[in-house]
């Protein structure tokens, strides 16, 4: 976000006719800044988000209130997020339907924030907000409008990325017809950082300085899980035992459609909804007691992460363990 504001105000302020270094503003404007003046840039999110918990990027998330109660926030927009429905194919002028309401949504923010829109920030699964997805079309779309906004596009692949999706980045699969400006990584890449385009490179000393910049001990372990993905084939392993994981899925919620439904996922970014919280948190303790570990996200969906070296045949012990636990909550 912050590579964003930078660029945004660069260029305002040389539409504007003034310097693009803040350094050589005028004393009185320099001393403005100090003072927090700020600026009337937005970034443009969409509902169910998540972007972290920093102070900044908190205003960008929209997936639990236990994030940011009591925390100061920025008046950002919020776009709708279309929330495909599972199987698609069942659902597919639904999820049309979802899709063309929330892009004519994005397109009048962006037109209501006309020149003031910094960034469009958006995850190629919500994975916070329940593994929310959307079709390669809709993020297409979602790219055009930034561009004509001159706004960045901004994709969030902290969850989705290094090879959870089958690819290495999650965005390969959705078609993009140009790289987006900005794409965020961190956690399973041992570090936290940012890849941008040459116009959102910000290379003036001071505008993105942190404390930990060149941290060569963490970028050799992320050089090392990456050669490790590569060598071993694991992004192989996650797209074939993915589909075989996302098919056994399937079927449970064909055997049990009144307890389990909406499976989805791409590679071991995988879930499946219950029909309450309460359902979803007692499934998930019954699994665990039965030496299963699953996760939540959203109100009320299982989230399964297996790590990338899992095998068909751990899938179908979890899926066995799964079954008997509906089984046993059907009654």
């Amino acid at each position: 976000l912050k590579a964003a504001f930078i660029r945004h105000g660069e260029r305002r302020r040389e539409a504007a006719g003034l310097p693009k270094n803040p350094l050589e503003l005028p004393e009185g404007q320099q001393k403005s800044i100090l003072d927090n003046a700020g600026t009337d840039a937005v970034v443009v999110s969409f509902s169910g988000a998540f972007h972290g918990r920093g102070l900044g990027p908190m205003s960008a998330t929209h997936s639990k209130v236990i994030h940011k109660a009591d925390l100061p926030a920025f008046p950002w927009p919020t776009a709708p997020f279309p929330a495909s429905r599972f199987p698609l194919a069942r659902h597919a002028a639904e999820n049309d339907s979802a899709e063309a309401e929330a892009l004519a949504a994005l397109e009048r923010i962006l037109d209501a924030h006309q020149g003031r829109v910094a960034a469009l920030i958006v995850e190629p699964v919500q994975s916070e907000g329940g593994d929310r997805h959307a079709s390669p079309v809709f993020f297409r779309r979602a790219q055009e409008l930034a561009g004509k906004a001159g706004a960045a596009f901004i994709l969030d692949e902290v969850q989705t990325g290094l090879g959870i999706t089958g690819t290495l980045w999650a965005h390969e699969q959705l078609e993009l017809p140009r790289p987006p400006d900005l794409m965020c990584f961190g956690k399973k890449m041992q570090m936290g950082g940012f890849f941008a385009t040459s116009a959102y490179d910000v290379a003036q000393f001071g505008r993105m300085y942190q404390t930990r910049n060149g941290d060569r001990a963490r970028a050799a372990v992320a050089l090392a899980t990456l050669r490790t993905i590569e060598s071993e084939d694991l992004l192989g392993n996650v797209r074939a035992t993915g589909r075989h994981f996302l098919a056994r899925l399937e079927e449970l919620c064909e055997r049990y459609p009144a307890l389990a439904s909406e499976p989805r996922g791409r590679g071991f970014l995988l879930a499946f909804d219950l029909p309450t919280t309460a359902a979803r948190d007692d499934f998930l303790g019954r699994a665990l007691r039965r030496g299963v570990f699953a996760s939540y996200t959203g109100t009320r969906s299982v989230r399964l992460r297996p790590h990338l070296i899992t095998t068909v045949a751990e899938v179908d012990e979890a899926v066995s363990v799964f079954d008997a636990v509906l089984r046993e909550m059907a009654g």
